[in-house]
């Protein structure tokens, strides 16, 4: 499935989160993974032809595990912290531009880009 983000700062969260799953030692990259499904299917779960299960089932076929549970206990600890409504990709996203005001500034003016 592909998978288009506008938001500058969400889509650098993403793709880092994205880098640590494909590269990271599997003690790491669980939890990545995990937020890349929460993501995933908040923003794709209800379109058609894509529902939660099939995200899931994609995600288990790529990677080699079932993640359903530990997706599910990820989310419970997000509402748990307080950020019910919000995935981690969308937090690490606000952190980001929150904390690099004036590059966020630039980028959102159109006056430069984050690195592809």
């Amino acid at each position: 499935m592909r998978v288009v983000l506008d938001n500058p700062w969400i889509k650098s969260a993403f793709r880092n989160l994205r880098s640590e799953v494909l590269s990271g030692d599997e003690s790491d990259s669980g939890r990545f993974l995990e937020a890349i499904a929460e993501y995933l299917i908040k923003l794709m779960g209800q379109r058609p032809g894509l529902s939660r299960e099939r995200i899931l089932r994609q995600l288990e076929k790529e990677y080699g595990r079932d993640i359903a549970e530990d997706v599910a206990d990820f989310e419970k600890l997000a509402t748990a912290r307080g950020f019910e409504g919000s995935t981690f990709v969308e937090v690490m996203g606000r952190n980001l531009m929150d904390h690099l005001p004036i590059v966020g500034t630039m980028v959102l003016a159109g006056h430069g880009r984050p690195s592809e």
